[in-house]
């Protein structure tokens, strides 16, 4: 049987940083609760190649990817017309790993203000760009929107939950598959004789209920080998 700890996250955390400090600070939290790893700007240190290839190259080695998206653009790499989050967002995209957006939104009319200034500071042409952005990822994800730190971390747990549920449940059906492949190749259990206490020792009968145990298990080779040591 599997379960959740056979299943692995790392996370790839991707969001502007001036006006998300605290959401990226709560979910890195979660994810420690998870017992998952992550990997975010904070972390990178000192390394070779410009903030953009140190991003990419760490994005690549994640197959799990948070974007969280606040209300400021972010930073344009030199002579890139998109931000690096928006570069990281279709590098995952591109990857194909597993993708969840959180878009903050709030009824609050003081952080209304509170983020309308961050929007503000950054320049009508940045502005634009991070509502098209929005549109963007809007046309290509199911969004996930939240409020507040907490309301962020309780979404990023329940997307990881159902993550791991759909990545077991998946990889339960493709054994269960590759099972029923093998077996139509090994001789039918069910149609061997069951030997009796008179024909066989006690060993010999625990001998045969194992072959069962060995095929549900997956250990064909071991069941294979012990078929044919019955029928000889």
């Amino acid at each position: 049987m599997i379960n959740n700890k056979q299943i692995h996250i790392k996370a790839f955390i991707s969001s502007t940083y001036l006006d998300l400090t605290k959401e990226r600070k709560e979910v890195v939290k979660s994810l420690e609760v998870l017992n998952e790893p992550s990997i975010r700007m904070e972390n990178f240190g000192a390394k070779q190649g410009s903030p953009l290839k140190v991003c990419l190259r760490e994005l690549h080695k994640c197959n799990y990817y948070i974007g969280i998206i606040g209300s400021r653009y972010g930073n344009q790499p030199h002579c890139f017309s998109i931000s690096l989050t928006e570069f990281e967002y279709e590098a995952a995209k591109r990857k194909g790993i597993a993708r969840k957006i959180y878009v903050r939104e709030t009824k609050n009319p003081f952080r209304k203000v509170k983020y309308a200034l961050q929007s503000f500071r950054e320049g009508a042409n940045k502005r634009r760009k991070l509502k098209a952005f929005k549109q963007k990822i809007k046309q290509d994800n199911c969004l996930s929107y939240f409020d507040s730190p907490h309301n962020l971390v309780e979404n990023v747990h329940g997307d990881i939950i159902r993550y791991y549920e759909e990545r077991i449940s998946k990889i339960e059906e493709a054994r269960i598959e590759r099972l029923d492949e093998v077996k139509a190749g090994l001789p039918d259990v069910d149609k061997i004789p069951v030997p009796t206490d008179a024909g066989l020792s006690v060993a010999g009968m625990k001998e045969f209920d194992e072959i069962r145990e060995l095929i549900n298990n997956g250990d064909l080779d071991a069941a294979k080998k012990t078929i044919k040591d019955l029928l000889k």
